[in-house]
């Protein structure tokens, strides 16, 4: 066995023995609660980033 395949190996084992077997993060939410969720999420992103551009803005010397 080639020293690359042998060392693709060893990397797919520590990833394969770090993931979990089934996604522990997804919640089985009704479709109208994911939908809130998702959208509550952009929009607590969307201010983050308005924030982000107005201190960027204000942090300016001729401001």
């Amino acid at each position: 066995m080639s020293v690359e395949k042998k060392n693709e190996k060893q990397q797919q084992g520590l990833i394969a023995s770090n993931q979990p077997k089934e996604n522990l993060v997804r919640f089985n939410y009704h479709e109208d609660n994911e939908g809130l969720i998702n959208r509550q999420i952009n929009l607590e992103l969307y201010a983050s980033y308005v924030y982000m551009a107005m201190a960027h803005h204000f942090s300016r010397a001729d401001v």
